[in-house]
């Protein structure tokens, strides 16, 4: 794998970091979903993150429905912005925090339809 052609102790450095640089990508695969591996997961835990899932998403669907009914006037008057501006922002927030809640919701069912297809 590494080149023979440079001096030595630059080829071992060299050699080190690529090998380095393998196992920290191989670690961290940059995804979600491989995080939580669906084969290893026994059937206790993978109701425990579908329930812990479901729940931080009704969590977030909350704190989307309050930001989308006050966060425009709360950023307004805590940044002294412009009214428009600041529901536009509110609004934004509240749409990508909905999705992040949508996104957990539906992780979570994948989960558990691993669980009803095994189960059967």
């Amino acid at each position: 794998m590494c080149s023979a052609s440079l001096a030595p102790n630059h080829t071992q450095n060299l050699c080190h970091r690529q090998m380095s640089v393998v196992a920290i990508l191989q670690q961290f695969d940059g995804t979600i979903a491989p995080a939580i591996s669906y084969h290893a997961l026994n059937t206790a835990s993978r109701s425990f993150w579908k329930a812990f899932l479901h729940g931080l998403a009704w969590v977030l669907f909350a704190v989307s429905a309050l930001t989308f009914l006050a966060g425009g006037k709360l950023i307004s008057e805590s940044a002294k912005m412009d009214r428009i501006l600041a529901e536009m922002l509110g609004l934004i927030i509240a749409a990508a925090i909905g999705a992040v809640g949508y996104a957990l919701k539906n992780f979570g069912d994948e989960l558990g339809s691993d669980q009803d297809s095994a189960s059967q």
